[in-house]
């Protein structure tokens, strides 16, 4: 898999993620994040989530052996809020993270 994966919500915007390889080190900042499952040439989208702040997700990180978590850093929780929605509206909403931050 590419360092960088595009998604596409269901109103057409284009969504960049960055792969980023272990929980050290992750930015304090809010975003969002997906994890991939990689699946031969290609990958399956796994979950779809939303933090205050990235480091929380260092202390459960969520992928597995053959799971990679990208990252799309967005400080403002409007735009955090709107791009979640309009990815959950696109993709099955079962991929939505049990509990995203607003905060």
């Amino acid at each position: 898999m590419s360092a960088f994966v595009e998604l596409n919500g269901i109103s057409g915007a284009a969504y960049r993620y960055r792969y980023y390889p272990a929980p050290l080190d992750l930015p304090a900042v809010a975003g969002t994040y997906l994890v991939l499952q990689t699946r031969g040439e290609g990958w399956e989208l796994k979950t779809i989530g939303a933090l205050s702040s990235l480091a929380f997700l260092g202390r459960d990180w969520p992928a597995g052996a053959d799971e990679r978590v990208y990252l799309r850093l967005n400080v403002a929780r409007a735009g955090r809020r709107q791009e979640f929605d309009d990815l959950i509206a696109a993709y099955p909403a079962s991929l939505a993270a049990p509990e995203p931050d607003w905060r």
